[in-house]
């Protein structure tokens, strides 16, 4: 099997996608799953046999993580697909169209319209990125009056796994991805991070609490977890 190239390989007649690579100074062997490929670097000067019986040794793990991997998707596929977003808790129709300028996004009562050169996927990432922190800033703000939660600073990130976090000093940082999603996941993931200003952990009383303000905090935690490994796959990190 050729090294450093994409090959069909069968992993107990499970058919994937493999790309073997030998690592200079590695000492151990590395198997990766992204983007539903299969990663497997040996040290330069193991043999490939053996790069494979490891890889056969970590067969349940490899194909468990492939069943919930998904193929990256640009920003703008994803938008024409699936052409709403829920915005302060309205539901808008998405356009996008080709600019011969800078990028910049427009809205109203009912539509957004990302404009942007077809050309560079980058700059609608940007502008969509400003949109969504301006929308997720209103929601925390609305959320924070609503239960009477102290003002709170925000910061955007592209985080792989992670939908939001809450720093000691008590910023929160959201992933952009957030307002891909439906309403009420989009509710829960900010109504989940307010309530760590009353309990840092996940303990029984911080469920408690959350669910008072989040009715059904539990299934809303369930389904994030099932639409979001779809969600994560979408943009550039």
């Amino acid at each position: 099997m050729p090294e450093n190239s994409e090959r069909e390989f069968f992993l107990n007649d499970n058919k994937i996608r493999l790309i073997v690579k030998s690592v200079y100074r590695s000492k151990s062997f590395k198997v990766m799953v992204e983007n539903g490929k299969v990663f497997l670097h040996k040290p330069f000067y193991a043999k490939l046999f053996d790069a494979l019986e490891f890889l056969k040794s970590n067969e349940r793990w490899v194909l468990d993580r492939l069943a919930n991997s998904h193929e990256s998707e640009k920003l703008s596929v994803y938008l024409a697909k699936n052409n709403t977003l829920f915005l302060n808790g309205v539901l808008k129709s998405v356009s996008l169209m080709n600019s011969r300028t800078e990028a910049f996004y427009v809205e109203n009562e009912n539509e957004m319209v990302f404009s942007f050169p077809f050309e560079n996927e980058d700059s609608l990432q940007e502008i969509f990125i400003e949109c969504a922190k301006k929308h997720i800033k209103n929601r925390v703000d609305y959320f924070s009056s609503l239960y009477e939660f102290a003002p709170h600073k925000i910061s955007l990130r592209s985080q792989k796994s992670r939908w939001a976090s809450r720093s000691a000093s008590g910023v929160l940082s959201f992933n952009w991805r957030v307002l891909l999603l439906n309403e009420d996941l989009q509710n829960y993931v900010i109504l989940h991070e307010l309530a760590h200003s009353k309990f840092m952990d996940h303990s029984v009383s911080f469920w408690i609490f959350l669910n008072r303000i989040c009715p059904n905090a539990r299934k809303l935690d369930r389904a994030l977890v099932r639409e979001g490994k779809y969600i994560f796959s979408v943009g550039r990190e």
